[in-house]
């Protein structure tokens, strides 16, 4: 039997948040994965690893290595079909290759692979989500 008592009402077991802004961070993971709400397609689903101390919403620190996740769809969407899929994939190679229109790769899977440790500016926004608060990455630049 465990003789100790530990008063838990008082501890915060909410995730940390980013603050609004921009983050220097590099890619740790850039995959193909399928699609949780249409079956049959696929996303590009990147992890970007924070590079820098940064703030929480609560004013406590945030270490490198905070990791940041956005799903990049890979076909035209059914509930919007006037939005080009492919503009969100170019703005990301630019910001990682530093490329521009008429310059960037074929968009395969070496490409994919290439896009690990890269570093670039991820711009993030607080969003309230199906699991609360959660950072949404808006945009990603290109480390001037």
């Amino acid at each position: 039997m465990l003789d100790t008592q530990i008063d838990l009402n008082d501890t915060d077991t909410s995730m940390p948040r980013l603050i609004d802004g921009k983050y220097l961070c590099s890619i740790d993971k850039a995959e193909v994965v399928a699609s949780k709400s249409v079956e049959g397609n696929k996303n590009l689903m990147v992890i970007y690893k924070l590079a820098e101390d940064a703030e929480s919403t609560i004013g406590s620190s945030i270490s490198p290595g905070y990791q940041l996740r956005r799903y990049y769809a890979l076909q035209p969407s059914e509930k919007n079909p006037d939005w080009d899929f492919k503009t969100d994939i170019a703005r990301l190679i630019d910001a990682a290759f530093g490329t521009s229109q008429g310059e960037r790769p074929e968009f395969n899977a070496d490409t994919i692979a290439g896009l690990h440790g890269r570093q670039v500016i991820v711009t993030t926004k607080l969003v309230d989500g199906e699991m609360g608060l959660q950072n949404e990455v808006k945009s990603v630049l290109a480390v001037s």
